[in-house]
């Protein structure tokens, strides 16, 4: 029996997006190991790369975030896809799934506002380039997206997304 992605809760996703998260932190690049923080390291320390640290989305308007989210996680999905031995695995589609899913929400917000006169595919593609080297904010916000579209998909279905 196959499951539908959109059912399956986003927890399971969540480690591969943290590995994304540390890899894109490391300095090493091309999958380098980081390394455990150690005990001296100041509280706080791994807030950054926390699941539950908050990704800047306060104070911008549906079709931004919708923007960035669908940028974020297309950049995410190009990432994870480079690091995979499976460019075609179940968190790769999620991550194409999400990605829709915030390009229909930019689409629907550009139709109901008329002063947004760029269309949704440019504004995304402009992103993605001005953030394509900021990958561990790209990797945070990828998480918190990824967050809202469980929360959204739940609405829709029902299925609460595990936290």
């Amino acid at each position: 029996m196959t499951i539908p992605l959109s059912r399956l809760p986003i927890s399971l996703f969540a480690p591969c997006l943290i590995a994304l998260a540390m890899t894109a932190c490391s300095s090493g690049g091309g999958g380098a190991a980081v390394p455990e923080p150690e005990a001296s390291d100041p509280p706080g320390a791994a807030l950054p790369l926390s699941i539950g640290g908050q990704a800047a989305a306060e104070g911008e308007g549906t079709f931004e975030i919708a923007v960035n989210c669908a940028a974020a996680l297309d950049l995410t999905a190009e990432r994870l896809a480079q690091m995979s031995a499976n460019p075609q695995s179940r968190e790769i589609a999620l991550l194409g799934r999400a990605e829709d899913h915030f390009e229909t929400r930019a689409q629907a917000a550009q139709a109901a506002d008329p002063d947004i006169i760029v269309s949704p595919a440019a504004a995304i593609a402009r992103r993605r380039t001005e953030k394509a080297e900021s990958t561990t904010e790209q990797a945070q916000l990828a998480i918190a997206c990824l967050r809202r579209f469980g929360d959204d998909v739940g609405a829709t279905t029902g299925v609460q997304a595990a936290s």
